[in-house]
């Protein structure tokens, strides 16, 4: 079938009748097929209907075009087969046919752009990597209470785990594997922060990070406990250096060691500070690699009474004023790189 774009409206009122029925211009038709089509109403609006979608989801669908057109062509060779139109033929059935195909292949095309859409949803473009949203689910029975005895198996409640999580998918290459690897969850994060029987937690890992040298997380934690009012909730940072082997950040990456980096940055979050007990778990969080945060512009360091509270305070040390104790080939990210500052994840 010719397709051709919709003209002006004025055409379609200047017709006694649909001259543009079924997505190809009716005065061309040639084969009984396509003149049959115009001629019925209730068809011609099925084709329109189906290559309005058609078109929407070949323009959507960046990675399945080639497949969706080869599949499109071989629905309507299938069509043509199940569906034949004779000149003498039962109107009737031959309509009852088409209308039953093209709702078919309707619901079929209406699935796959709800698949792309939600795929699209669920993707990130972050940096020079492409993440795919992913989410993880795991349950086990626990058998312990508080103060570590067994329950009766009658008595034993069920902990569920959910963590959300990015994997790469572009570009696929040995380190992007290695993260994918090194990152994926399983049973082993499964932490039971209750032991009371009965508990959830829930796991939320967020792209911070993405340079050609860095690649970070933010995972921030919840911990429901059966009978407990409020969640126990945590935060901490996992930021890779990508490479041939990927590894996660330590300090000898950005300082070096033979300078009193530790000082100045206690030095720095004292200046900020003006609490006692705060400058005090800022000092225990600087040898705390979880608690970095890196941006283009800073060096972010959170800190927290409690592991598993959800600290809200960070100090931010720009880059320029540490620059005697950094290392000149420190892998600090450039201002074009994608990164989220600390509290808006």
């Amino acid at each position: 079938m010719r397709r051709y774009v919709f003209l002006i409206l004025m055409t379609w009122f200047l017709s006694p009748s649909t001259v543009w029925a079924a997505g190809f211009y009716c005065p061309d038709a040639k084969t009984p097929f396509d003149k049959f089509i115009c001629a019925e109403s209730k068809v011609s609006f099925a084709d329109d209907t189906l290559t309005s979608i058609y078109r929407g989801v070949i323009d959507a669908d960046d990675s399945g075009k080639n497949a969706l057109r080869e599949s499109q062509r071989a629905w309507l060779a299938k069509l043509h087969h199940d569906c034949p139109i004779a000149p003498q033929g039962d109107v009737k059935e031959e309509r009852s046919c088409l209308l039953n195909a093209y709702a078919e292949r309707t619901k079929a095309l209406v699935a796959r752009w709800r698949e792309i859409t939600l795929a699209k949803a669920n993707t990130l473009q972050a940096g020079p990597y492409k993440f795919k949203l992913l989410e993880f689910t795991s349950q086990k029975e626990t058998y312990h209470g508080w103060n570590g005895e067994q329950l009766d198996k009658d008595m034993a409640g069920k902990s569920t785990m959910t963590i959300s999580y990015p994997v790469i998918v572009s570009p696929i290459n040995s380190s992007t594997k290695s993260w994918n690897e090194a990152t994926a969850p399983s049973d082993k994060d499964f932490e039971d922060q209750c032991g009371d029987g009965a508990s959830s937690q829930k796991l939320i890992q967020t792209v911070a990070l993405a340079s050609n040298r860095l690649l970070g997380l933010v995972i921030e934690s919840e911990y429901r406990c059966s009978g407990a009012n409020q969640p126990l909730a945590g935060r901490e940072t996992k930021t890779y250096l990508m490479g041939a082997q990927i590894r996660l950040i330590s300090p000898g990456d950005f300082f070096a060691g033979n300078k009193p980096w530790k000082d100045i940055l206690a030095k720095k979050g004292a200046e900020i500070l003006d609490d006692d007990r705060a400058v005090r778990y800022f000092r225990q969080a600087i040898d705390n690699m979880s608690a970095w945060q890196i941006t283009p512009h800073d060096l972010h360091i959170v800190y927290g009474s409690n592991p598993l509270s959800l600290p809200t305070d960070y100090v931010s040390i720009p880059w320029s004023e540490i620059r005697s104790v950094l290392l000149p080939k420190a892998p600090i990210p450039g201002p074009h790189d994608y990164f989220v500052e600390p509290g808006h994840e």
